[in-house]
């Protein structure tokens, strides 16, 4: 995108008359402004919505069909219409840090309002955090494209929308930013920081001139006793293991839909018929979830008993423990049938709304535990009825459920304290949470590595950070580095032709290629140097008979990372290029070694 004569006058004036940083502050609050009436569009559109979709269609049968419908409008969307893949949107931002240059597609600025309006407007299982990150960092990159400037500023005002688009979308502005140097820029450089807390300042101020300023939910003042940081410790552990096997859950899932030999719009239809049914069965597991978080926070769990199936269920036990194990279940499943058919949405607000069922469910069977079997015992051996322990305070648990399953699913504990601390004003639950949120994220990498926003990029090599070795050698090229200066020959030459070339060149490398230039091997000068002194052998021995034909290649579109690897496997100095099989030229480690320094400065400079 090539800005106006008249804009780049104007950048460039402005840069000469501030410094870079001011610059980027001046820009990250144009950015935060639009990111924050980003953030209200969406989340006027959605709410709208869905209250309307509600009040239009009071049976249920007719409910069963409104998720399918919003599926299939989505998918039919993203496939006729924008023409992107879908998917959670948070890999595809950053992966445009890593491998694209900081550059968004200038659709994604407004596509994504439409797709997670269609998807979660009609009930999908998602949340409004992932679309409305697409959108913020698109404007900050399309923004940072339109004044022309480089990779490492572009990627900052990526940071920029990103804080903008969650401090908007949840009044949230330290977990915005958290969020933003955390797992999207994956560093905290004083360079990043302000512009983005500039923007998430900006972003703020929107959102609560239209939103409102108050918190997302209002819980019960928060309590716990010393003794209960052994149960907030395996709780952590606890939210560790869900996270993993949501995370799992999640993969397979969008496996299965990618597997099937369909057209979109048909897997679209069957994840919208498998939404239906689990609306029917277990209501409170669609939408984004924020009402059933509400209710655990409040300790109003008779709320969520809104189907015959729970109200059966629990005038059977007498107890709802077994109905919100089964919320628990089916939230995992709507949010994976959603997002796996093509639906348009984040796992942000699901991972809360789950972490607030976990919560709550440890808690409850604590209590169960203490109750029935501990204080029977105690009974039994005093004859006095006696609780062994204190009766748990369970929304303080669906409160701490929430910051562990957010960071073991982002692997972002820093961003779940935050965020909790901001959503609902709980400050006075800051060991709690830090414990389980720690615990977490360390049972989760254990056991699963990378992040759900992360795996895939891993896999492909994708996922790569400011400063590391990978960061900077992406920035290295084949062509940069490429040395064509060499003299080459043929397989049926003679020693003796070879000593020619070796006299009027100044390698000690010499490339062997065909007729039609297809690489066959190299003679090292090393291996014919007592050779080339008996002048009886230059027409007996043949190049072909004395070349290395074994050595390693580099293929002149490969990525510079595994082209160190190979330098490191074969401990060469010099290795040669080919383009479909045919010899290009030879690439040095040296030369490598002098542009990675060169990259470096440049890098931390910018």
């Amino acid at each position: 995108m090539k800005p106006p004569k008249i804009l780049r006058v104007l950048v460039v004036s402005l840069i000469k008359k501030t410094n870079d940083q001011t610059f980027l502050i001046l820009v990250g609050a144009f950015i935060g402004i639009c990111g924050g009436f980003a953030s209200v569009i969406l989340h006027k559109l959605v709410h709208f919505t869905f209250h309307s979709l509600n009040e239009l269609s009071p049976s249920d049968y007719v409910k069963f069909f409104i998720p399918c419908v919003g599926l299939i409008l989505t998918v039919t969307f993203t496939k006729f219409i924008s023409k992107e893949k879908p998917g959670h949107g948070v890999p595809d931002v950053m992966y445009a840090i890593a491998r694209n240059f900081g550059v968004i597609k200038a659709k994604l600025m407004f596509s994504r309002l439409i797709t997670s309006t269609l998807t979660v407007g009609f009930g999908g299982s998602a949340g409004l955090e992932g679309p409305i990150v697409v959108t913020g960092s698109a404007i900050g990159s399309n923004i940072g494209q339109l004044l022309n400037l480089n990779e490492r500023r572009k990627s900052i005002l990526i940071g920029c929308g990103t804080a903008a688009g969650i401090t908007g979308i949840l009044n949230a502005p330290i977990a915005g930013v958290i969020f933003a140097l955390e797992v999207i820029l994956g560093e905290f450089g004083t360079a990043a920081f302000i512009p983005i807390v500039i923007s998430a300042v900006c972003a703020t101020e929107v959102g609560r001139i239209f939103l409102g300023d108050k918190v997302q939910f209002t819980p019960t003042p928060f309590n716990s006793t010393i003794y209960e940081l052994g149960l907030f410790i395996l709780l952590g552990i606890v939210c560790g293991f869900v996270s993993v096997f949501f995370s799992k859950v999640i993969y397979f899932v969008e496996d299965q839909f990618k597997t099937m030999k369909i057209h979109v719009l048909a897997k679209a239809g069957i994840g919208g018929i498998l939404l239906g049914i689990v609306s029917l069965v277990s209501p409170s597991a669609m939408g984004e979830g924020y009402d059933l978080i509400q209710s655990l926070l409040q300790g109003n769990v008779s709320n969520l008993i809104k189907t015959d199936l729970g109200i059966l269920v629990t005038a059977t036990l007498g107890d709802p423990l077994l109905i919100v194990s089964f919320i628990l279940i089916f939230k995992i499943l709507a949010t994976t049938f959603t997002l796996g058919s093509g639906g348009s949405g984040g796992i942000f607000a699901p991972s809360l709304a789950l972490g607030s069922l976990v919560g709550y469910v440890f808690s409850h069977g604590v209590n169960l535990i203490n109750n029935n079997v501990i204080s029977e015992a105690q009974t039994f051996i005093t004859q006095t009825p006696k609780s062994f322990l204190p009766i748990l305070y369970e929304p303080n648990y669906s409160l701490a459920g929430m910051t562990g399953i957010i960071a073991g699913m982002l692997h972002a504990p820093l961003t779940s304290i935050f965020l909790i601390f901001e959503i609902t004003g709980s400050y006075d639950a800051i060991l709690p949470l830090m414990i389980v949120s720690t615990i977490s994220f360390v049972v989760s990498k254990f056991f699963e590595p990378e992040s759900v926003y992360t795996k895939h990029l891993v896999e492909q090599g994708n996922l790569i950070r400011k400063n590391t070795d990978v960061g900077v050698l992406t920035k290295i090229s084949i062509t940069d580095i490429l040395e064509t200066n060499y003299n080459e020959i043929e397989p049926e030459s003679t020693l003796g032709e070879l000593v020619e070339i070796v006299k009027i060149s100044k390698r000690n490398f010499f490339p062997v290629v065909d007729k039609e230039q297809k690489f066959c091997g190299v003679v090292l000068l090393a291996q014919i140097r007592e050779s080339m002194f008996d002048k009886t052998l230059y027409d007996k021995i043949i190049v072909s008979e004395i070349m290395d034909s074994g050595i390693a290649t580099v293929d002149f579109y490969e990525r510079m990372e595994n082209v160190m690897k190979k330098f490191e496997a074969t401990e060469a100095w010099s290795l040669p290029v080919v383009r479909d099989g045919k010899f290009v030229g030879m690439i040095s480690k040296s030369t490598i070694f002098f542009k990675y320094r060169n990259e470096l400065i440049s890098q931390n400079k910018s």
